[in-house]
């Protein structure tokens, strides 16, 4: 559709439902999901290939229960959107 209509006419309305505040992070699993296929144009699994999860480990290690594997890139974008949404962003 990115090829089609080009980046600057491509409008996505994504379910926003689902989004979570968790581990610092502000998740936004649809939108994403839908950004790594545009960026990857990978329809196969979740997120982003050669992700690592590290921080989960960690988390694990401290006895924190992880319900939701979030890969480490995943989280940084997470943080990076929760960061600007504190600062006014939409």
């Amino acid at each position: 559709m990115l090829d089609v209509v080009g980046a600057e006419h491509l409008v996505v309305v994504a379910n926003t439902a689902d989004d979570i505040e968790l581990y610092g992070a502000y998740v936004s699993p649809d939108p994403d999901l839908v950004t790594f296929w545009l960026l990857t144009d990978r329809r196969a699994r979740l997120g982003l290939d050669g992700d690592t999860f590290q921080v989960m480990d960690g988390l694990r290690e401290l006895g924190i229960e992880v319900w939701f594997n979030l890969g480490d890139r995943d989280l940084a974008i997470g943080i990076e959107r929760a960061r600007r949404l504190d600062g006014g962003d939409r």
